[in-house]
């Protein structure tokens, strides 16, 4: 069988962290969020399908890493 690639992030939220702040993969990063960074590196490796784990507070700005027509599921 030939299953297509896939890949899972899971975003951590500390509640250490001040209110205001988000997770280190929506950081920018040299004027990137390592997010959609990452995101991109993996389509152009082949990967089709994306997972996120994430609060609901960031599941909109994480969905928003990745092209339009990309599979992502936001959880």
């Amino acid at each position: 069988m030939d299953f297509p690639k896939s890949s899972v992030f899971f975003m951590e939220e500390d509640s250490a962290i001040p209110a205001g702040s988000k997770p280190l993969m929506l950081e920018a990063v040299l004027s990137c969020p390592i997010l959609k960074w990452m995101s991109s590196q993996l389509l152009a490796d082949g990967v089709q399908r994306f997972f996120v784990v994430c609060s609901p507070r960031f599941a909109e700005e994480a969905r928003a890493n990745f092209p339009p027509d990309a599979d992502v599921i936001v959880s």
